[in-house]
């Protein structure tokens, strides 16, 4: 009886076939460096836009607070401290927490901080002692009044010789990434129109809202 040998294909791959798997590979691995840079950068666009609105989130939210009870808020100055440009307007209004103990009164500086006008900054605030209703007895010293008026300039002047300025001082940091702030209050009317540019990574967000004061 014959058995036949089996016959056995040695050979392996041919070069066409092992220039198309190399093809099939390079393609693969292709779309997967596709696939995960489309998926960080979609990751990074939402994470900067979920940072920023954040920001916007704590700035608006404190400005809300105390500028609801405002008896007087001012439009925007641009002034120098004696070491750089800043951006400022000021709200005059009670302690939210301590209105219903005290009618002391107090002035908020929100300031824009900005080492570049081209770069965003940082807004932080101050708070300033104006007084006990119409009595200047427990003004703040650093507080530049002339008449019934602030000098936004002099004040901030006398707060950096004085060691109190604001810059720095993360205590009184209010958001990161702005760009620009813009305030105005409308003559005859009870409001603040309030719009803050943030941005981070190529990405904006603008902030805006406008805050009626029951008691301007």
């Amino acid at each position: 009886m014959k058995i036949s040998s089996l016959q056995h294909n040695n050979k392996g791959l041919s070069l066409v076939e092992l220039v198309v798997v190399i093809l099939m590979m390079g393609f693969i691995s292709l779309m997967l460096v596709v696939f995960v840079s489309t998926s960080r950068s979609s990751y990074q666009v939402v994470s900067t836009e979920i940072s920023l609105q954040e920001e916007a989130g704590y700035a608006l939210g404190y400005i809300q607070d105390v500028a609801i009870e405002a008896y007087e808020c001012s439009d925007k100055y641009i002034i120098n401290d004696g070491a750089s440009d800043l951006q400022v307007f000021y709200i005059l209004a009670p302690d939210s927490k301590t209105k219903l103990k005290s009618d002391m009164t107090y002035y908020y500086f929100i300031v824009l901080e900005q080492d570049d006008e081209e770069e965003p900054g940082e807004l932080r605030f101050i708070r300033l002692a104006a007084g006990s209703g119409s009595d200047a007895a427990g003004r703040d010293p650093d507080l530049s009044i002339i008449g019934s008026t602030v000098n936004v300039e002099e004040t901030f002047k006398n707060l950096k010789n004085s060691g109190r300025q604001v810059s720095g001082d993360v205590r009184k940091l209010l958001s990161q990434y702005v760009k620009s702030m813009t305030v105005s209050v409308p003559s005859g009317k009870n409001i603040i129109d309030i719009e803050i540019v943030f941005e981070l990574m190529d990405e904006t967000y603008v902030a805006h809202k406008v805050i009626s004061g029951r008691n301007m």
